[in-house]
């Protein structure tokens, strides 16, 4: 649940970033987004909508400054 409704209409971009790999070069991911679904009886289920793997890796010579991984934009309608 959140703290804050997010903006109707609005986006949230998701990004993989190797922040702190435990002194890795590299680390594995993997992004589920799921939406809330209503069911017949008044309840409701999470549908998995989107999911995203992939691997990010420290880039030697860039200090830990490398761009994080674009992975997708959450939309909330």
């Amino acid at each position: 649940e959140w703290a804050e409704a997010p903006i109707e209409g609005g986006g949230y971009a998701v990004y993989a970033d190797l922040f702190d790999s435990c002194h890795q070069a590299s680390a594995t991911f993997v992004l589920s987004v799921y939406r809330r679904e209503a069911r017949e009886d008044g309840t409701f289920r999470l549908v998995e909508e989107t999911r995203r793997s992939g691997v990010v890796q420290r880039l030697a010579g860039r200090g830990g400054a490398a761009q994080p991984l674009y992975l997708t934009t959450v939309a909330f309608d």
